[in-house]
């Protein structure tokens, strides 16, 4: 009786969180809504709507990025005028349920419900969301990507939950090139063939073979980014500063912390320092393939973060320790509260619906056979048999 209440008070933490993460979601990301994403685009609509099913595996920045199909799939239900509020919300419910299964990880790695709530939090609220991931389906992989370290370097949670821990593998892998190598633990199960984790982690092994010769394959090598920055900018502000360094620091505390303790090291500081580690590696590889970049920095800021809490939660720290952890919490606090909506890049765009509305007017009064809807830069044409026909 006692087991089945607290599996009862589990579930509907779990449904709390989710109902949280996806009101604070949906906040952030409200002006965002029904606009046109400028970045990718919405080649994925189209490649679904020519190609059919086909076109959920089609190959996008050089690689095969599933994730980034999976709002598309669901905009093939609705007429094309709906499409940019289906990926928004689609997007932001993927982002909700990931934020509460990184609470269920933590819960069933640490066993305290306030430091798994506040791994959650720390998920939905990182500054670099802003810029690129709300209310732009196509980033999905970096809050992927968090939820594959956070789950991979928990064995209680793959002992647990393995069903779920292979769907996350496998969506993980064939989103991005560097869901293996990033993650270092997975690399220490593969090489212990006998490690009762090691099937899981060859799930992410298969999905990284497929993307990089995808990718090589492609021509598109390593750099995807034609507009690639390595050194601060004038002007450069505190924000492009904190997604930039935050991670390094806070990894470094956290890996500086473990080799203080490693004579009386305990499984929670050594899970926040594979933690840390992931987000180290992940920030020398996206620095080097993308540069100074804020979709990348969601998976680093956020992934260093909660390596952070946890880190400091796992010992008992001293006054040195609590002020470090103040800063961070404070630096991300103080950064999360002007970044908190979503950014120009994502709410100065058009109206989606209304310029379907447009083009539908003018093909039929203007005698017009196609019809484009401008964004920023680029432009995405219609002919007008499929405006009649999608619309």
């Amino acid at each position: 009786m006692g087991e089945q209440m607290i599996a009862i008070s589990r579930v509907k933490n779990k449904l709390l969180i989710f109902i949280v993460g996806f009101s604070l979601l949906s906040a952030r990301g409200f002006d965002a809504i029904g606009k046109v994403p400028a970045d990718p685009g919405f080649d994925r609509v189209f490649e679904l709507r020519r190609m059919g099913l086909q076109g959920f595996f089609s190959v996008s920045n050089g690689y095969r990025d599933v994730s980034a199909h999976i709002g598309p799939l669901f905009t093939l239900f609705f007429p094309l005028r709906f499409s940019a509020v289906i990926l928004s919300l689609t997007t932001l419910m993927a982002v909700a349920v990931m934020s509460m299964l990184i609470f269920d990880v933590v819960l069933t790695e640490r066993g305290s419900a306030m430091i798994a709530a506040f791994s959650a939090l720390i998920f939905i609220l990182t500054p670099a969301y802003s810029e690129s991931t709300i209310g732009n389906y196509g980033s999905l992989k970096w809050p992927l990507f968090v939820l594959l370290a956070v789950m991979y370097s928990s064995d209680k949670y793959l002992d647990a939950h393995r069903k779920i821990a292979f769907a996350v593998a496998l969506i993980a892998g064939l989103s991005n090139p560097f869901a293996l190598i990033a993650i270092p633990r997975q690399l220490r199960r593969l090489l212990k063939l006998r490690n009762q984790h090691s099937n899981l982690a060859s799930v992410v092994l298969f999905g990284s073979v497929v993307e990089v010769a995808t990718w090589f394959q492609s021509g598109n090598s390593s750099h995807v980014y034609s507009d690639m920055v390595y050194k601060p900018w004038p002007g450069m502000g505190l924000f492009w500063f904190w997604i930039w360094c935050s991670p390094v620091v806070m990894s470094t505390i956290v890996l500086f912390s473990l080799l203080i303790v490693w004579r009386n090291r305990t499984d929670e500081i050594i899970y926040a320092g594979w933690l840390a580690l992931s987000a180290l590696v992940l920030w020398v590889l996206m620095y080097w393939e993308a540069g100074i970049k804020d979709s990348t920095a969601v998976a680093t800021c956020t992934l260093s973060s909660i390596a952070l809490l946890l880190a400091v939660h796992s010992i008992r720290p001293n006054q040195f320790q609590r002020f470090l952890f103040a800063c961070a919490v404070g630096s991300f606090a103080l950064l999360s509260i002007p970044w908190f909506s979503a950014g120009w890049y994502l709410t100065e765009t058009p109206n989606w619906r209304s310029e379907i509305v447009r083009l539908q007017f003018d093909c039929e009064n203007l005698n017009v056979q196609s019809g484009e809807v401008l964004i920023q830069t680029t432009h995405i044409e219609f002919t007008c048999a499929e405006i009649s026909d999608w619309g």
